[in-house]
């Protein structure tokens, strides 16, 4: 108690700072004895000062404002002081939920945290331990591959996945995080560098997105209490360096593909979906799939009349030691179904040269009938020639039906020539017996 006032008690810190009633103030008065000139004054009301509080500072050589905000709380370590001075669990602190009656724990929850002037969103961060490759890792994973539409005429296909890019960066501190998963506000994501990566081949420029469908989230691996000066709480805080960063985000995307149609219908394309460093960050910037690089099929993916058979990630390898793990790729292997062909042009072209060849069986006096059958099968041939080349590929390369079908015809037009000859060769040998009779 102090001997002056006995209903005041006297606090005195683990530092030397003593805060006790001053009279001559009309409120309370914190002073050190080893710099007797330098004291804080609180008189806005005679309760004791817990809490937040606005105090005046006399004869402070630091180069502060004249009035000040002090913290005084009865709160522990792991509790975290409201404005008011009541104590709520620092896990507590920023979580959506006023805890707090004057909502002091839900204010000031900035969760990335940098040095000011000393952190620059367009460059990366380097490793944190000395290695040869210097360029900062970023795994990235692909899920979700889904082939929606495989267009022969523009050479292109659409697809749908998920994009996850995980990476450290020593140069930011994490706090208010919760053992879980944490996903960041667009604010507090705004503040980090990201990778950015093109998607090749592609009809178009398209690259990684910074948008509101891209979503941040960060899982501390280690905790540590700091004091942050600047709203004076204690905040639990993560480091960059053990803290991954990931960026998730779902991509519709068309992609380019050079289709070989020379074998079509029984042609199989090989189509790539790939990701690579844009250009000012391949000297920066490595990529490492996620293990297990594996895309297993759950089920077959048919697209129209394709069918998707496999997929393949792979990773491919540069000359160039420095540009080399700058891309990553999925191979897509791509047949087609061949039994719509099959039934509506093979079948029916089989059909017709049978019948045609079936003329030849004919009595050799019934030539009318024979070559009336297989004018009719070359006109079905040539009406049907017509209407497949409308459905054809349009491609400067002659496909495989394209010389089934000529095939076809050409060879129906010289059945029906051998044929005519084979009638001409009878007629002789009937006028030649005449003749001899006679």
């Amino acid at each position: 108690m102090d001997a002056d006032n006995a209903e005041k008690h006297i606090f005195i810190g683990e530092t030397g700072w003593e805060l006790r009633w001053s009279q001559s103030y009309l409120g309370f008065k914190l002073e050190n004895s080893d710099q007797p000139n330098v004291i804080a004054i609180y008189n806005d009301t005679q309760e004791y000062p817990l809490g937040m509080r606005k105090w005046s500072i006399i004869n402070d050589n630091c180069p502060t404002l004249p009035n000040n905000h002090l913290l005084f709380t009865s709160c522990g370590i792991e509790e975290f002081s409201c404005d008011d001075g009541s104590c709520v669990p620092l896990e507590n602190r920023c979580d959506l939920i006023q805890d707090c009656y004057d909502n002091s724990d839900e204010m000031d929850c900035h969760q990335v945290q940098t040095y000011e002037n000393a952190y620059s969103k367009g460059h990366a961060p380097m490793p944190k331990f000395s290695t040869k490759d210097t360029r900062t890792k970023v795994d990235v994973g692909i899920t979700d591959l889904k082939i929606k539409d495989i267009n022969y005429l523009e050479s292109s296909f659409s697809a749908t996945f998920w994009l996850s890019m995980t990476w450290y960066d020593s140069r930011v501190t994490f706090a208010h995080l919760k053992k879980e998963k944490n996903i960041l506000s667009d604010k507090e994501s705004n503040k980090l560098w990201f990778p950015s990566l093109a998607f090749v081949p592609s009809p178009g420029i398209h690259r990684t997105k910074r948008d509101e469908g891209l979503v941040v989230s960060v899982l501390p691996n280690n905790y540590k209490m700091n004091s942050n000066l600047k709203n004076h709480h204690n905040q639990l805080e993560s480091s960059g360096e053990y803290t991954p960063i990931t960026a998730s985000r779902f991509y519709s995307e068309k992609f380019s593909c050079k289709l070989d149609l020379h074998y079509f219908p029984f042609d199989t394309q090989i189509c790539h979906v790939m990701l690579r460093v844009i250009k000012h960050q391949d000297n920066f910037v490595k990529l490492h799939p996620i293990c297990p690089w594996d895309l297993p099929l759950n089920e077959e993916l048919t697209v129209g009349e394709y069918r998707i058979y496999k997929l393949e990630g792979y990773q491919p390898s540069l000359e160039s030691w420095e540009r080399n793990k700058t891309k990553i790729a999925i191979k897509i292997h791509i047949e087609r179904f061949i039994w719509g062909r099959i039934l509506t042009t093979y079948l029916p072209i089989i059909s017709l040269l049978a019948i045609v060849q079936m003329t030849f069986y004919f009595p050799e006096d019934n030539f009318q009938a024979r070559i009336t059958v297989s004018l009719s099968c070359l006109l079905i041939l040539a009406t049907l020639f017509g209407i497949t080349s409308t459905s054809l590929p349009e491609t400067t390369q002659i496909t495989f039906m394209e010389i089934w079908m000529i095939l076809a015809v050409l060879m129906t037009f010289l059945e029906i020539v051998a044929g005519s000859r084979g009638r001409e060769k009878l007629t002789r040998r009937r006028l030649i017996g005449e003749i001899q009779r006679i």
